[in-house]
C-alpha cells in the first residue's frame, strides 16, 4: 500500500470516527494507525514528506479524541503516546516534540504549528516551556518588563489569548 493510500485510509477512518464513532472504537483504531506508522518509520528521517506528516497528524487526532473522551483509555497503552521512532522508555509525547522541532527547523512552520496546536491541550507546562516556547523571546519580554519598556498588563492579556500566544511559539 502506498503512503497516499495509507493517508486516505487514515482520513476515512478518522472522519467515520468523528461522525459515528464510539469511544471503545477509538483505541483499536489508534493502535492500528500506530502499527502502520511503526511499519513506515523506524527513525525520524529528515526526508519526511507532507503525506507522512499528515498521516502522523491523523493518528494524533484519533488518539487525542480518545484521550479527551476518556483518559483511562490510554491506561496500560502509554506506548501509543510515543511516536513509533522513539524508544519505549522515552517520555510521553517526546517523539512528537522531536517532529515539531524538525518541522520548524526545516521551514515547515504550518505543519509544526498544527502539531503544536494538537499537543498543547495534553502536554505539561514543563513540556510547553522546553519545546514550544522560545526562551530568547521570553527573556526579551522579561527584560522589557524589567526595563519598564513593556506594560506587564498588556503581556498578561496577550498571553491569555490563544491567538496571540500562539505567535510566541
Amino acid at each position: 500500500m502506498t503512503d497516499a493510500m495509507d493517508l486516505l485510509q487514515f482520513m476515512k477512518t478518522f472522519a467515520n470516527l468523528r461522525l459515528n464513532g464510539k469511544p471503545e472504537e477509538l483505541m483499536p483504531c489508534a493502535i492500528k494507525c500506530w502499527d502502520r506508522l511503526n511499519e513506515r518509520f523506524t527513525s525520524l528521517a529528515p526526508h519526511l514528506n507532507t503525506v507522512h506528516v499528515h498521516m502522523i497528524e491523523i493518528y494524533l487526532g484519533i488518539l487525542l479524541i480518545a484521550f479527551k473522551l476518556d483518559s483511562n483509555l490510554l491506561h496500560g497503552k502509554e506506548r501509543y503516546t510515543k511516536s513509533p521512532w522513539t524508544a519505549i522508555e522515552s517520555l510521553r509525547w517526546s517523539g512528537f516534540f522531536d517532529l515539531y522541532t524538525t518541522l520548524k527547523e526545516n521551514g515547515s512552520h504550518w505543519e509544526a504549528q498544527r502539531l503544536q496546536s494538537m499537543l498543547l491541550p495534553v502536554v505539561t507546562f514543563e513540556d510547553v516551556m522546553s519545546t514550544f516556547i522560545r526562551a530568547d523571546q521570553v527573556d526579551a519580554v522579561a527584560a522589557g518588563i524589567d526595563a519598564c519598556q513593556i506594560n506587564p498588563s498588556v503581556v498578561l492579556q496577550s498571553s491569555s489569548s490563544p491567538t496571540r500566544s500562539a505567535t510566541i511559539c
